[in-house]
């Protein structure tokens, strides 16, 4: 005789959870800079691409890999970074150095790290460095950044700001890759979830990292079309030791070309001083007047 089955408890209702109110979201929110959504693209879209990108992230962070603050260092400007700089050469390693003794945390980014280990900076893969980058710089040839940004992707782009300082050179110097444009607006063109902003590109490495050192201030530019993008990288253009007063906001990403055709004054100028180490500065009449 089979057994009587027992009753079972109905359990009580699950309350629902109003939207919106979730108290453990499944992607908990990451400060990023918020691009526009283009047509055709809904949120939702958006909020899962940005759930598999931090998992990517999360996946490749390194560890902690910045040394102490260099003594009489100025502190940072905004809490500390995790900033990815693309490429090894003279501008990346020196830009590292650079915010890396006002605390932030850097990584140059390579094809081939392995041949790079002994730089006396970290080095990994283009990818782990744009995975453990809250900012990205693009340290590398001009002539090739964009098909290298795209060898990365633009899903762990996006949304990331990318600083850009590259000129587009040939390999001779006597021409621009990019005469008609230039290649901040080909980056922001070939990739609009992510905001750029163009800077740095007018003068050598020694004064990015190093303006005091000049006989008297001068100035930096900056273009881009995202207004806290281009808050930030003032920030940390501070943190190189660029005060505001020198900063230039010149517009949108579309000035870049101006930054970057100055690359043949820059060489006449090199060649009238004798030195690459030197800079512009803008000066205006005393007048209130501007235009």
């Amino acid at each position: 005789m089979a057994p009587t089955p027992t009753a079972r408890t109905p359990e009580p209702p699950r309350p629902r959870i109003p939207r919106g109110s979730d108290p453990t979201p499944r992607c908990p929110a990451r400060p990023r800079f918020s691009p526009p959504v283009p047509a055709g693209r809904t949120g939702g879209v958006l909020r899962r691409r940005a759930c598999r990108l931090q998992a990517l992230r999360l996946r490749y962070r390194p560890a902690p890999v910045s040394g102490p603050i260099r003594p009489g260092a100025p502190l940072a400007s905004v809490s500390p970074m995790r900033i990815g700089l693309l490429g090894t050469g003279n501008v990346a390693r020196a830009l590292a150095h650079g915010w890396r003794a006002a605390g932030h945390d850097v990584l140059l980014g390579s094809r081939r790290p392995e041949e790079r280990a002994g730089l006396g900076l970290p080095v990994a893969g283009l990818d782990e460095t744009a995975a453990h980058a809250d900012v990205l710089v693009n340290a590398t040839p001009g002539g090739v950044s964009v098909d290298l940004l795209h060898s990365i992707g633009a899903p762990a782009l996006a949304g990331t700001l990318l600083v850009d300082v590259g000129v587009g050179l040939s390999d001779d110097f006597s021409a621009l890759t990019h005469p008609n444009s230039s290649l901040g607006e080909l980056i922001q063109e070939a990739f609009p979830l992510t905001p750029v902003v163009k800077t740095l590109c007018t003068m050598d490495s020694t004064t990015m990292t190093a303006p005091g050192e000049l006989t008297e201030p001068g100035t930096v530019f900056l273009s881009g079309d995202d207004a806290e993008a281009k808050r930030t990288t003032g920030r940390l253009l501070t943190d190189l030791g660029w005060p505001e007063s020198s900063q230039l906001d010149i517009g949108g990403i579309t000035t870049a070309r101006g930054q970057e055709h100055f690359a043949f004054l820059f060489m006449g100028i090199a060649g009238g001083v004798g030195s690459h180490t030197f800079n512009i500065k803008v000066v205006t009449r005393r007048s209130a007047d501007t235009f």
